[in-house]
């Protein structure tokens, strides 16, 4: 039997085309009627092309800790989201996890940034705004999650995330493809980041994508193209929780899963049976629920799964941390016996760790 997706998507491609024109245009006037602003703090962007998870929150939870270090005593790193999904409206400080009030991504920042002192999360839709009162309040630098569409502010440098399965010169804008721009009309870039990618490449892979993806960066930087294109893997971490605040502690699990009992899993992100299916190398998973990436737990959600692990006697829940900022309100419904463990993504660089630091320098250069 032939896939009718293929079909669909040819059928599609007029419209994802008057989708990246209309894109385009948007884009082009902003430039011609000089319509950006200047962020008022040195502000880099860690955005995507496409709809979809492309490890952006990892990686601005890594480049926050490593430019904490780096920028020594005193040094203080901001993180700025839209809060996507939230119910509220505004500028606030992120100050405990409530993915209601802040979004999901700004409160799994704030759970796993918070024990690190000068570090602050905020989320606001108007970032020239926001980035006013963030310099305002102190700090020398701002992060912003997502934002490579915002055009009102023009930061001070940019990153592209791209999930290395879903490379976008091979894609088209929506609704035929993931694209929210077509490639010669975004942002010129510094950096382009290519995520989720296997631990078996091989220099000539690299060279490959390199070559494909250069066009994405501005044209003064692409005679540098093979350290401003990175590439990383894959890795998982492991947190407890603090039940009064939901704060995230690192813990270390051991690889056979021989430290942990049985376990429940929840994945409420873009494709959860894989995301399970890695997660049963490292633990013991005998039971599991998938759902929609950004899903809106319910009372009744938890509910259901208690019973379920107490008629199956397990004893340990798991999740991912953005699907933990969800949960989390509904905590005392597990009841006291249950332990939870969160499961982080976390960027594994590929290539040597210089190519990471000529980066970390570029962000704090002045």
């Amino acid at each position: 039997m032939i896939s009718s997706q293929p079909i669909l998507i040819q059928l599609l491609r007029p419209l994802g085309f008057l989708y990246g024109v209309g894109a385009c245009i948007r884009r082009r006037l902003y430039s011609v009627f000089g319509l950006r602003s200047t962020a008022a703090i040195p502000a880099w962007v860690i955005g995507n092309l496409s709809v979809g998870g492309s490890g952006k929150t990892p990686l601005v939870i890594e480049l926050v800790r490593r430019l904490k270090d780096k920028g020594g005593d005193g040094f203080a790193v901001a993180t700025l989201s839209r809060g996507y999904g939230r119910k509220s409206k505004g500028f606030y400080r992120v100050t405990e996890c409530d993915s209601a009030k802040f979004g999901d991504e700004p409160s799994e920042l704030y759970a796993t940034l918070v024990s690190n002192s000068g570090v602050g999360v905020f989320v606001g839709e108007n970032r020239v705004e926001a980035l006013a009162i963030i310099k305002s309040e102190g700090f020398d630098l701002a992060l912003l999650d997502d934002g490579m569409q915002h055009l009102p502010l023009e930061a001070k440098g940019y990153i592209l995330t791209t999930d290395y399965a879903k490379l976008p010169d091979r894609d088209f804008c929506m609704p035929a493809g993931r694209l929210r721009e077509f490639m010669g009309c975004t942002e010129a870039v510094d950096f382009i980041v290519v995520t989720k990618c296997p631990g078996d490449l091989v220099d000539s892979h690299f060279l490959e994508m390199r070559l494909r993806l250069q066009s994405l960066l501005k044209v003064d930087l692409r005679v540098e193209f093979d350290k401003r294109i990175l590439f990383v893997g894959q890795g998982l971490a492991f947190s407890t929780v603090s039940r009064n605040e939901g704060k995230l502690t690192d813990v270390k699990l051991s690889v056979d899963g021989n430290s942990l009992g049985e376990c429940f899993a929840v994945a409420g992100v873009v494709g959860g049976e894989g995301v399970v299916a890695g997660w049963k190398h490292f633990i013991p998973i005998v039971g599991y629920k998938i759902y929609t990436d950004h899903f809106t737990f319910e009372r009744r959600h938890i509910q259901n799964w208690v019973v379920e692990m107490r008629q199956k006697g397990i004893l340990n829940f798991v999740c991912t941390r953005k699907d933990w900022m969800r949960i989390f309100p509904f905590i005392d419904d597990f009841g006291c016996e249950i332990q939870f463990i969160v499961v982080n993504t976390t960027p594994v660089l590929l290539e040597p760790m210089d190519d990471f630091e000529f980066l970390l320098k570029e962000i704090l250069k002045k």
